[in-house]
């Protein structure tokens, strides 16, 4: 008699390579959505008060630097 570990196993069968790809396809649009929102965040903090970014661990060069990355650049 099978267990259900073992059912499990035979009857298991990885992603073919095509879904795969389009994960990962699908999944890239997201990150730079992400990318945006955050850099336009950025953005927002580059007028408060440099002590305020010290409490917050950035520096104004910090925030310049990644602000004037295009959206696709990590």
């Amino acid at each position: 008699m099978l267990t259900v570990t073992q059912i499990h196993t035979l009857t298991y069968k990885p992603l073919p390579t095509v879904f795969k790809r389009a994960i990962v396809a699908l999944s890239v649009p997201h990150e730079w959505v992400r990318r945006i929102r955050t850099r336009r965040q950025l953005i927002t903090l580059d007028g408060q008060s440099d002590r305020l970014l010290k409490d917050v661990g950035l520096q104004r060069s910090d925030i310049q630097r990644e602000t004037m990355k295009w959206f696709w650049t990590p």
